[in-house]
């Protein structure tokens, strides 16, 4: 069994997976809007809401379905789901209610008395101790509830991080995140800094105070410094920003711009030209600017 990887997920619209040939066809109607198919299923649902501070954990989740999946190790199904679905998501309400064995079709009347009582105790202790007494049949229903109930979790999930490296504007930008976006300005300084011959030091957001970035910090400043002149690197964070940037001399992505020493003021010759012009960009600016 396997999921596609993200970026080939879209372009398909489907994951196939390998055993019985279950596939499910995800299809973005717009905006936070998706409809998910399946030969037992058929839901239009949001991705929204969704609170920032839980997509790391639904990371997590995710790679723990994704894994117990493909092993189909009954407890640890269980559990992934278990634990997925108590996170503050509503995995687009197309679930009405959190997963339960009492769902399986004939498993309640299946069951003796002990086994009853095992499994009102604890769903996870009457799976390790009593799963394989169950007959075949039963056993297989576990198996297809749980299976399935763990891949549409993940389907949802793809859908959810889809919409959020695309469509949200608040807090990605073309696709990347706050620690991804000073890791593209951190590697460019650094290539940089090998063929232009400068050092540089850690990024600040105000080079009047070396107060160091964080989340809340609208630019980045790297103090730099070429055969004894210093000057900076300006590179913009707040994401609002950078995509208002991109009308800045008609170039589309991450831009940098340059400062002399003391100040915020970024030189307009040198504001906002394409990041992958950095080194070139430095010899003109120490020709002109710092050598006078």
């Amino acid at each position: 069994m396997e999921f596609l990887a993200f970026d080939k997920f879209f372009e398909s619209e489907k994951v196939t997976l390998e055993r019985n040939l279950r596939e499910y066809v995800l299809t973005h109607m717009g905006e936070d809007k998706f409809q998910l198919k399946s030969d037992d299923l058929l839901k239009e649902f949001s991705v929204l809401p969704y609170k920032s501070e839980t997509v790391e954990k639904l990371k997590s989740f995710h790679n723990k379905l994704v894994n117990s999946i493909q092993t189909l190790e009954i407890k640890d199904v269980y559990s992934s789901i278990i634990e997925a679905e108590s996170i503050p998501y509503d995995y687009g309400n197309i679930y009405p209610t959190k997963f339960s064995l009492k769902e399986v079709p004939e498993l309640m009347t299946s069951l003796d008395d002990d086994q009853l009582n095992d499994l009102k105790k604890s769903s996870r202790e009457f799976l390790l101790n009593n799963f394989s007494q169950l007959g075949k049949d039963i056993r297989d229903s576990i198996i297809d509830e749980l299976r399935e109930r763990a891949e549409v979790l993940c389907v949802v999930l793809e859908a959810l991080f889809y919409y959020i490296r695309t469509k949200d504007k608040d807090n990605f930008y073309e696709g990347e995140n706050f620690d991804e976006i000073v890791e593209k300005y951190q590697e460019a300084i650094n290539d940089a800094s090998k063929s232009s011959g400068f050092s540089f030091d850690t990024p600040v957001s105000d080079p009047t105070k070396l107060t160091p970035i964080n989340n809340e910090s609208s630019k980045a400043y790297w103090k730099c410094e070429k055969n004894m002149k210093v000057f900076y690197i300006v590179g913009t964070l707040n994401i609002k920003s950078l995509y208002k940037e991109d009308s800045a001399g008609g170039i589309k992505g991450l831009k940098l711009s340059f400062t002399t020493e003391n100040t915020t003021e970024t030189h307009p010759d040198y504001s906002f030209f394409d990041i992958s012009e950095l080194a070139k960009k430095i010899e003109t600016f120490y020709n002109k600017i710092l050598k006078k």
